[in-house]
């Protein structure tokens, strides 16, 4: 059998919308949070609010991060 551990990356590293939103404060930070967990809020509703504070994800990243497919996931 063939050791492919080398492949596998163990370590979380934070994914693309992680990073892009690591500068907005505590608040907004903790109402970002709040939005992503909430079902009823749209992606697209997510992406305008970023948009609003210079931030530009796509909305594919946006989803990812919300379904916990993302690296940081």
């Amino acid at each position: 059998m063939v050791d492919l551990s080398e492949f596998y990356d163990t370590e979380k590293k934070p994914c693309l919308f992680t990073r892009a939103t690591k500068d907005l404060n505590s608040e907004e930070q903790e109402k970002l949070q709040a939005a992503i967990n909430e079902v009823e809020i749209t992606t697209s509703s997510i992406d305008k609010w970023l948009q609003t504070r210079n931030i530009k994800v796509s909305w594919p990243t946006i989803r990812r991060h919300r379904k916990g497919e993302c690296d940081c996931g």
